[in-house]
């Protein structure tokens, strides 16, 4: 059985309390994160000729980490073995090995 992460971006408001959930289930120093927040956002504001604002604007957030693949790259090209994959499909770090 292959696991895998399901994000449903309509929902994110880009609290990044995933982000700390993560750290704190992995018991992450700060400098470390395998969860990332990413705002992506666009678009402009203009007057008017009868003086009111218009705008374009928007914003949305992604959160991207590890994404469980078949054959995860990460975990082949890792110098020291600290990622790996196990019988579930879910790819960890071993952090007392990792170097970044």
């Amino acid at each position: 059985m292959q696991y895998g992460f399901y994000f449903n971006g309509r929902r994110c408001t880009g609290c990044k309390t995933c982000v700390l959930a993560c750290k704190d289930l992995h018991d992450l120093p700060s400098s470390i994160a395998f969860r990332q927040v990413y705002e992506y956002g666009g678009g402009s504001w203009w007057r008017q000729p009868d003086g009111t604002v218009t705008q374009d604007t928007f914003c949305y957030y992604v959160s991207v980490a590890c994404n469980h693949c078949g054959n995860p790259a990460c975990v082949r090209v890792c110098p020291t073995g600290a990622m790996h994959k196990d019988e579930r499909g879910l790819v960890s770090v071993d952090a007392a090995r990792c170097i970044g």
